[in-house]
């Protein structure tokens, strides 16, 4: 951020970000492995994981809170990797927020502006034009006890967003929100990314999270990015087992079986170490219409019915068990079903993809 004499922000334009081949070791564990990442400006990035991934410990050595043993981190040109965390000028918001209990709202949002020794008048009227920002207006003067988790929530981020910073960092910040908060605020802060300008790279652990508001997700596993890829495309194109398994349900086979199972049009031809995957939700009880499609022949074992959809739980006639997710629209078909029934499902050739097999 740059401000003027007066303490008035300058708005930053959205910044591109460059992780070039980072490790970081905590002692013999080696918590990131040679991670590369181009982010372009205005881009909003998800890092998307499961517990002890490395995503983390990447968005905290972004910060600079995390003191990387190789690699480089460029910002406009230069290394920003020896910088510390204070004069890189990101704003960052926490997983448990960080938020100070013995200070008002407004204070709390003016703080990261107190330490750049910006004016107190000119501070308040930017943390109050934040916190209209995330819809705060009238809170100023509230304790941060008294605060639901969602507006603590927005508190942190204002604070984050005050200096107008132009690359904006986010660690699970809605992890401790109920699902509906949780869901409504996913698309205020896609909206405010926008709003704003900004670059964002935003951790989380929630794939549907990852999906309703990145432009690209950037998988990891093992410290390692495994997969970069818009949402669309690394939900219908994992470029692994692990990719097609942590993003939403995925039934896999391997060629000789697919072969077996699959009847009709031929599945796209694969290696011999690769795997055949489809979604759960594309098996279907009627084949589409007007459309290539293959069948494949199952046994129930169990029904189970989940509010907007059924999952059916099918077993092969080889014993191999995987799942197919019908819609309420197909309400009618799965009542008409029980335990022990042969059933006929469709999908279309063009929901069927290859994988490599995880070693």
């Amino acid at each position: 951020m740059a401000l003027t004499s007066t303490g008035e922000a300058v708005r930053a334009s959205a910044q591109a970000i460059e992780i070039r081949n980072v490790t970081k070791r905590y002692g013999e564990q080696v918590a990131l492995r040679r991670v590369s990442l181009n982010v372009e400006p205005g881009e909003f990035i998800a890092i998307l994981g499961s517990s002890g991934s490395g995503k983390s410990t990447l968005l905290m050595a972004l910060a600079g809170f995390v003191q990387i043993n190789e690699g480089a981190i460029i910002l406009e040109g230069r290394d920003i990797a020896p910088v510390p965390a204070n004069a890189r000028g990101f704003g960052v918001v926490f997983q448990n927020y960080a938020l100070f209990p013995h200070m008002s709202v407004i204070e709390n949002v003016m703080y990261p502006l107190n330490l750049r020794g910006v004016p107190r008048r000119v501070a308040r009227l930017r943390a109050a034009d934040a916190l209209a920002t995330v819809k705060l207006a009238g809170f100023e003067d509230r304790r941060i006890d008294a605060l639901s988790g969602g507006q603590r929530q927005r508190v942190a981020l204002a604070r984050a967003i005050v200096y107008e910073p132009a690359i904006l960092l986010m660690d699970e910040p809605l992890s401790a929100l109920d699902k509906s908060l949780r869901e409504e605020m996913q698309i205020e802060i896609r909206e405010l990314h926008d709003k704003l300008n900004i670059t964002t790279l935003y951790v989380t652990h929630d794939q549907r999270e990852a999906l309703t508001m990145a432009d690209r997700i950037a998988v990891m596993s093992h410290g390692e990015i495994v997969q970069v890829d818009t949402p669309e495309r690394i939900y219908r194109e994992p470029s692994s087992e692990f990719v097609a398994r942590f993003l939403g349900e995925a039934v896999l086979f391997s060629p000789a079986t697919a072969a077996r199972l699959l009847t009709g049009a031929r599945p796209a031809s694969a290696r011999a170490s690769d795997l055949i995957m489809l979604r759960s939700e594309d098996l279907r009880l009627e084949p589409a219409p007007g459309e290539a499609c293959v069948s494949l022949r199952a046994r129930v074992h169990a029904i189970v019915f989940q509010g907007d959809s059924w999952l059916l739980q099918l077993d092969t006639a080889e014993g191999e068990r995987f799942a197919a997710r019908a819609q309420r629209m197909a309400a009618a078909r799965v009542a008409a079903l029980a335990p022990g029934d042969d059933i006929e499902l469709h999908v279309r050739t063009a929901d069927i993809h290859c994988v490599r097999a995880d070693a």
